[in-house]
């Protein structure tokens, strides 16, 4: 029984169970339980005879015959309906079934690998899952954690992602600026690793043709996530806020020239920024320029201006 919230990577696991064990060469048969419906989950896994219902031209084997020699992944065990339960458990005791409008009962030898992110102990209590079931397929139960609670993989796990993005898109492999990684190490993943995949892909697209990524190529809802997280960190006594904006509450009573102060705090965030940019291109010039948007004149000019050095 393999445990964990939505987007961890059950069937993944499930998958590297299969490919480790000694029935690699059989089959690898995923259930989405949560797809079957009341009226065909019986003929999905056990199969049916020819005439056994309306439709049912001809004789078909059910996912459980299918499976047999190999692995049997029921994804959200937990939606497996009730009705269905008992019967699933004699096969799992005696590896026998009967096909829906069958006389002979078959055999299966599989190996079942059984997932959900569902609390299946409580399911129990409440009546919405059966006992001997749940008993019987915890016999090793495996729980994924969070991505939040393993932040030291995320690394790993995006270099992973993005270099199979940029081989299935066909495009050129992204660099990853400080700030971009800042972020994805700051957000909460409520969606885990699958989140994280879909929002490496979001932000390459967001991109273009730029050959970095920055926290500004991070889906909207991330952003606003990040912002209002930095706020309420702000805000809590005895910290120092993130921000580098500049509030009127900070200001000094004798308030100075309002052109002087903006000269000063945009002379501050392009500062900033070019150290970053120097520090993302390491010090290459012509990479620099396209992240940039300037031209190499104008780039040595701000460069020089704020005695940010152009060497590595």
């Amino acid at each position: 029984l393999i445990t964990g919230e939505t987007g961890t990577g059950k069937e993944l696991f499930a998958w590297a169970i299969h490919q480790n064990s000694d029935t690699l060469d059989g089959p690898f048969v995923v259930v989405d339980c949560a797809a079957l419906t009341e009226t065909l989950v019986e003929s999905t896994l056990f199969g049916h005879e020819k005439g056994a219902f309306t439709g049912a031209d001809k004789a078909q084997d059910g996912l459980i015959r299918q499976a047999s020699g190999g692995t049997l992944m029921l994804d959200e065990v937990g939606e497996l309906p009730l009705s269905v339960q008992k019967a699933f458990l004699r096969v799992l005791q005696e590896g026998r079934f009967r096909p829906v409008g069958g006389k002979q009962e078959l055999t299966s030898d599989f190996r079942l690998i059984a997932a959900t992110n569902r609390d299946l102990e409580q399911m129990v209590q409440e009546g919405q899952f059966r006992k001997d079931l749940f008993f019987r397929i915890r016999s090793l139960t495996i729980e994924l954690p969070p991505l939040r609670e393993r932040l030291e993989d995320l690394h790993v796990l995006t270099m992973h992602h993005m270099i199979r993005l940029a081989e299935s898109c066909r495009t050129g492999t992204k660099g990853l600026s400080p700030g971009f990684l800042d972020a994805l190490m700051q957000y909460d993943w409520p969606g885990n690793v699958r989140e994280l995949v879909h929002t490496l892909e979001s932000s390459m697209i967001a991109a273009g043709a730029e050959p970095t990524l920055f926290q500004d190529h991070l889906p909207l809802h991330i952003r606003i996530y990040l912002a209002r997280k930095s706020v309420v960190e702000s805000e809590q006594p005895g910290s120092e806020s993130r921000s580098t904006s500049v509030k009127v509450t900070d200001l000094p009573d004798d308030l100075p020239n309002l052109k002087a102060l903006r000269e000063a705090v945009v002379a501050d965030v392009e500062k900033s920024y070019l150290e970053r940019l120097m520090t993302v291109t390491a010090t290459d010039m012509k990479r620099a320029c396209e992240i940039a948007g300037l031209s190499r004149s104008q780039l040595y000019s701000l460069l020089k201006k704020h005695e940010i050095s152009k060497s590595p």
